[in-house]
């Protein structure tokens, strides 16, 4: 490979010339459009939990835009980018539900069509068009848990779906800088590169991940060029001074009050229970049946390939063939659940990056092609690292998944056969393989989240929103109950449930939304927390009784936060049914102003 030329990869699939090409052009288009259009009429306003997480992403940008200053007066445990984005758009649109379920709404349209356009850089217009459509039902608006917060239209973080944007159009401009040797994409990337580690934690490693390959193989064949280590040098200023900045004006507390939530302090369990760590046999298992699934369908493709090339019988009956081994596929991953198709990817991933790097260095005529694969797992490895055991499409799955998906696309459509190397029948049956694969687990997703969507029957309007909620419905009783009271009124609500106050139009105290056993550290621990309240007693308590045993503990007041729960117990009495789930409290008489 010539120093000057490290980077220019092959050019992507394109179709022929002529009417065809205009009509593969706008069919990718119309079947996203179609599938984006099903997921909303299935999921609308059934999105997002008001009692967990949501609250926060709701009164945070509602606070800052009444002046209170993040990470200083309030607490956000992410980079600042998403906060300060929704901030603008309540300045801009009015603060209101329906400005941010529109921003999860184009986040999730936009996260499509980047997926679709990093799928072009290595599949043809029909599989990525496939690994999108897939990517709506599995990622972008699955309700496979209780919780529906785990949907692009109104996130439990709208860091995590910001930051996989933001993350995923690095990615794809680093493609294009690879195959067109463009300094504009090189610099285009980068920029997204430092939004996304402005955004969240995980975005941050998958782009420093691939960047970082791209660096080691610039370094390598010497071929980076000053141009591009200006762009990467201004790239790290620019972090340096937004990290500089926030520390500037947070000093210490930048992380021991808000970035430190990174660490799970005070409940390392629950990091060990999300990445599949605490229970190894069960998930090394899961892995094993995922990859004998898989494995199973890619040998039964070979072997059918095999058999139809040796024997050739006729277009019609070897197509009948191919169509019942790719509706086999799909119906033995509509039999499974929808948290099993992928966890093999931890497996796929590493080796994919040892058999591409073993190319790398010992074929140096094939460095070009196996430079975007490289870049592309290395990407998919950065996803990985916060569940490397539990690849699942709920919980943080659902934002981390993407682009994973769509390499295990790429290895089923284009290397597997490529390796395979035996006829066309062969390649059609792995290309059936991959299509069952992918409209299994869409489907899969799709039939769970049919079946919870359609509890979702108690719905809540204030003049805030409007929204769909599942289960007894006790939330939109509580903010009836807070929405009587003057706009004034101070809340807490604990440890969870800033969304009721959001919805009722009341006032949020304190400079945290959550008061779980990982957020009591720093100036927000548990004596700090009474120094904090009786210096500036809210109005109304609002109480939730949660299970807490995937953190490790029984519950707020049992076996963690005792002296807040004392002091709210000393003070307030239950002005609605104690026995409920959700508890509204009022000052005791004679309790202190």
């Amino acid at each position: 490979m010539q120093a000057d030329q490290p980077y220019h990869s092959p050019a992507r699939w394109k179709p022929a010339p002529g009417p065809p090409a205009s009509l593969a052009r706008l069919a990718p288009l119309a079947f996203i459009g179609l599938a984006f259009a099903h997921n909303l009429q299935l999921s609308w306003l059934k999105w997002g939990n008001l009692v967990v997480d949501g609250g926060r992403e709701l009164e945070l940008p509602l606070r800052m835009l009444r002046g209170d200053s993040a990470y200083v007066q309030v607490r956000n445990i992410y980079p600042p980018l998403a906060p300060a984005l929704n901030r603008l758009l309540f300045q801009a649109f009015g603060v209101h539900l329906d400005v941010l379920l529109g921003a999860g709404l184009l986040s999730a349209a936009a996260m499509a069509a980047a997926l679709y356009a990093v799928g072009r850089e290595f599949l043809a217009p029909a599989a990525a068009t496939l690994v999108t459509v897939a990517f709506l039902y599995i990622c972008a608006f699955a309700h496979l848990v209780g919780n529906p917060a785990f949907t692009f239209a109104f996130p439990y973080a709208y860091a995590a779906t910001y930051g996989t944007l933001t993350a995923t159009l690095s990615l794809l401009f680093l493609l294009r800088h690879v195959r067109l040797r463009s300094g504009t994409a090189l610099a285009v990337s980068l920029l997204f590169a430092v939004a996304a580690c402005s955004t969240k934690l995980e975005a941050a490693a998958a782009v420093l991940a691939c960047h970082g390959t791209f660096l080691l193989a610039g370094a390598w064949t010497r071929g980076l060029g000053r141009t591009a280590g200006l762009l990467y040098g201004a790239a790290a200023a620019a972090l340096a001074a937004v990290y500089g900045a926030l520390y500037l004006q947070a000093g210490p507390a930048l992380w021991s009050d808000n970035l430190a939530a990174v660490a799970n302090p005070g409940s390392h369990r629950y990091w060990l229970v999300t990445s599949g760590l605490f229970d190894l046999r069960d998930s090394i298992r899961q892995v094993l049946l995922s990859a004998a699934l898989v494995l199973g369908s890619a040998l039964s493709a070979s072997l059918a390939g095999w058999v139809l090339d040796r024997r050739p019988s006729g277009r019609w009956p070897g197509a009948a063939a191919v169509g019942a081994l790719g509706a086999a596929v799909l119906a033995a991953y509509l039999a499974v659940p929808p948290t099993l198709p992928f966890r093999l990817l931890p497996l796929l991933t590493a080796g994919s990056l040892a058999g591409l790097g073993v190319t790398w260095l010992r074929r140096p005529e094939r460095r070009a092609e196996v430079l975007p694969g490289l870049l592309l797992w290395a990407f998919v490895a950065g996803c990985l690292s916060r569940i490397p055991l539990r690849a699942i499409p709920h919980h943080y799955g659902f934002f981390l998944l993407p682009v994973p998906i769509l390499a295990m696309a790429v290895l089923l459509y284009r290397d597997l056969p490529a390796w395979w190397g035996r006829g066309g029948w062969s390649r059609a049956c792995h290309q059936a393989v991959a299509t069952g694969l992918l409209a299994g687990a869409a489907a899969g997703c799709f039939v769970v989240s049919r079946e919870a969507y359609r509890r979702h029957d108690h719905p809540v309007e204030t003049p805030r929103g409007k929204l769909l909620l599942a289960g007894d419905g006790l939330e939109s009783e509580v903010i009836g109950t807070l929405s009587r009271f003057p706009p004034e009124t101070t809340v807490l609500t604990v440890p969870h449930g800033a969304g009721l106050t959001f919805m009722s139009g009341l006032r949020s105290i304190d400079g945290t939304f959550s008061y779980l056993p990982l957020d009591l550290h720093g100036r927000y621990a548990d004596e700090e927390l009474v120094r904090r309240w009786s210096a500036s007693p809210p109005d109304l308590v609002c109480l939730q009784r949660m299970d807490m045993l995937e953190f490790g503990f029984r519950g707020f007041g049992l076996d963690y936060g005792q002296a807040a729960s004392a002091w709210i117990e000393r003070h307030y009495v239950a002005f609605t049914d104690p026995r409920a789930r959700i508890v509204v409290l009022r000052r005791r008489q004679g309790a202190s102003p």
